[in-house]
């Protein structure tokens, strides 16, 4: 009963999570993108950037880290999705579209959310990347309990 009550709180933490980042406005968006940007970029190079420096990477990066952060963060729902619902039923085929369904079926929701947020947009591209997210998060879920039970 713990671990169930564990997983839904990890699922509705991550889906609270999703919503606050899509409850940000274009600007605080942007900022938050730019920051993680130039923070890697530092790292890497060892040293503070210089405003063109910072510039650059923001715009050579900035849909990467954007899209990739669709993905993780759906990855992530994908695998605790599946974690959950694995806990109710016996790991099957249909479990796992309807772990997927789910996942696909709140980012739908999350770009509907954006469209009343200020300076943001709803975007179908979006819905796409997160729904990859999440059916490799599925995937990866099922492969680790296979595994295991396997080694059982």
């Amino acid at each position: 009963m713990a671990v169930k009550i564990i997983k839904w709180m990890l699922v509705v933490s991550c889906m609270i999570s999703i919503f606050c980042f899509s409850a940000d406005t274009a600007d605080e968006s942007t900022m938050k993108s730019n920051h993680v940007i130039v923070s890697i970029a530092e790292l890497f190079v060892g040293h503070n950037l210089s405003l063109e420096e910072r510039e650059e990477k923001i715009e050579e990066y900035v849909t990467l880290v954007r899209k990739g952060a669709h993905f993780l963060i759906y990855f992530v729902l994908g695998f605790l999705m599946i974690s959950l619902l694995i806990e109710y039923k016996e790991m099957h085929w249909k479990l796992l579209f309807l772990a997927f369904l789910f996942s696909t079926l709140y980012a739908f929701s999350d770009e509907i959310h954006q469209l009343f947020v200020p300076g943001r947009s709803g975007s179908i591209i979006d819905v796409g990347i997160d729904s990859i997210g999440s059916y490799f998060g599925v995937l990866l879920y099922s492969f680790y309990y296979r595994l295991r039970r396997k080694h059982e």
